[in-house]
């Protein structure tokens, strides 16, 4: 799964959705859809937002920087990329980059409201 195109046609074929239906769906034409999954052409900005809330995917995923597209996977992929980051680090390094996670954690809880 290389390119927007190939993640897009995953997406819809894991809600068993014809080209058309999608279409009909995203108020697209089965044409566009056709055309976003062979890569003859790149969604526009406003069509890979419509893709992201209909399927609840993130677009860094449609876009090929993370494999997980699902928002339910997402806490335990960023765990455990904070746990690949640190130990990568020697120990020094290690422990302050777990010092400024806890600490960003600590902010994050304590300004949850606002979030």
């Amino acid at each position: 799964m290389n390119t927007i195109g190939d993640r897009l046609k995953v997406l819809r074929k894991e809600r068993h959705l014809t080209q058309a239906e999608l279409a009909e769906e995203l108020h697209l034409t089965r044409y566009q859809i056709s055309n976003y999954e062979t890569n003859q052409v790149v969604p526009a900005l406003d069509a890979i937002i419509n893709y992201c809330k209909f399927f609840n995917a993130r677009a860094d995923f449609l876009l090929g920087l993370d494999e997980h597209y699902d928002n339910a996977n997402l806490e335990q992929h960023t765990l455990q990329q904070i746990v690949r980051s640190a130990n990568r680090l020697s120990s020094e390094k290690r422990n302050r980059y777990l010092n400024q996670v806890r600490l960003y954690a600590i902010f994050l809880e304590r300004h949850k409201e606002t979030l």
